[in-house]
């Protein structure tokens, strides 16, 4: 069979039995220190990784707390409060077929008095937009038309021209100054007594979805 080899414990202590036959105690001590600083090593080793091992585990726990604080305190998505994080001016850009669709009625039967009450009513949210529109610049161009001041409600009902006008500036109101040409398919004045032209409008896109905000990447950004 193989011998192992000695251990460095061992060594020593042959090591001090043969010098203390030659130099008796000082022998001794020589034979000693080799297994000592072997015996130190290896305990500075451990306290060493011992040492990284707790690092770790404090940078691990700090991480996972920061997470779920972030996770705790973070709105939840999706829902209002989260969307409206990110939300632009130029995500308002539907108050424009919010107007036109509305009027246009196409859901109802031309000369029903449905029909009449669904325009009515676009022509009424038409009224208030120079007060309620969210974005400032888009409530002064809105007020200009109707005849009013930005931030008050018109004193009459728009008319059918007047409504179309609005639709058209709430698109360039906006900072993205939009126009019918950054729209995929979009919904024009022309469409609101044709069925079938306003079925194909029926899902809008930008051109260039990255001027949105929380409507960006939306399948139905209206």
């Amino acid at each position: 069979m193989r011998e192992r080899s000695p251990s460095p414990n061992v060594v020593g202590a042959h090591l001090e039995e043969a010098h203390d036959s030659e130099d008796g105690e000082t022998g001794k001590i020589l034979a000693i220190a080799p297994a000592q600083q072997t015996n130190e090593t290896m305990v500075q080793q451990f306290n060493f990784r011992r040492m990284v091992v707790g690092i770790g585990a404090l940078t691990v726990l700090s991480i996972a707390s920061i997470s779920t604080a972030v996770v705790v305190l973070w709105p939840k998505g999706p829902g209002a409060d989260y969307d409206l994080l990110f939300a632009t001016p130029n995500d308002l850009w539907a108050i424009h077929d919010l107007l036109l669709v509305g009027y246009g009625a196409i859901f109802m039967q031309n000369g029903s008095v449905g029909k009449s009450q669904v325009q009515n009513d676009a022509l009424e949210l038409a009224r208030l937009l120079p007060a309620l529109h969210p974005y400032l610049p888009c409530r002064q161009q809105l007020a200009t038309i109707v005849g009013c001041k930005p931030g008050e409600v018109s004193g009459h009902k728009p008319t059918q021209s007047e409504l179309v006008a609005m639709a058209e500036v709430a698109w360039s109101c906006l900072p993205g100054k939009f126009s019918a040409k950054d729209f995929k398919k979009p919904y024009l004045p022309a469409f609101m007594d044709d069925r079938e032209t306003s079925f194909q409008a029926r899902l809008v896109k930008m051109q260039n979805p990255k001027v949105l905000g929380s409507c960006r990447g939306s399948r139905w950004p209206r």
